[in-house]
């Protein structure tokens, strides 16, 4: 007596199925990661700039501003001027493309009783975006970065810059 096994469907090609759906899959994710790769490294680069130009705003302060206290150097527009200026550009310098970016903004609180000037410099970047826009919905993502210098009037020192 012989037993007859049943028929099995034919299966060739279902491989190829599943393979090609990964690859796409992957193709995705690998695009997602190199969106979000180049975004973070702009970050980086961005936060450099800003740390860069507040250094250089707060050196311009220690190298011209030799007396004096925090209220006279903030009521000195060349000074600051010329503070805003080098910041500028060391933040250009420090930019894979300056023209992706926005112009520095470099500010400073009032003084305070300690007799410390402190500078903000704010930049800003656009990260293009390629296929993580279906994420977030644009085209780039708008990165800052914020960096912050004190300069500080002493008797033995007359100008100091901590970061």
């Amino acid at each position: 007596m012989r037993v007859q096994m049943s028929r099995r469907r034919d299966q060739r090609g279902a491989v190829a199925i599943i393979l090609a759906l990964l690859m796409v899959v992957l193709c995705i994710m690998a695009a997602f990661v190199l969106d979000f790769g180049r975004a973070y490294v702009n970050k980086l680069q961005a936060q450099t700039a800003a740390d860069a130009a507040v250094l250089a705003a707060g050196r311009v302060l220690v190298r011209e501003a030799r007396s004096g206290d925090c209220s006279s150097w903030t009521s000195d527009d060349g000074l600051m001027r010329n503070a805003n200026d080098a910041a500028d550009e060391l933040r250009d310098e420090n930019l894979p493309s300056p023209e992706s970016g926005e112009d520095g903004d470099l500010t400073f609180e009032p003084c305070g009783s300690n007799g410390e000037l402190k500078l903000d410099y704010r930049v800003s970047v656009d990260s293009p975006v390629g296929l993580g826009q279906l994420a977030v919905d644009t085209d780039h993502i708008t990165l800052e970065a914020l960096a912050q210098a004190t300069v500080r009037s002493s008797a033995r020192r007359p100008v100091r810059l901590s970061e």
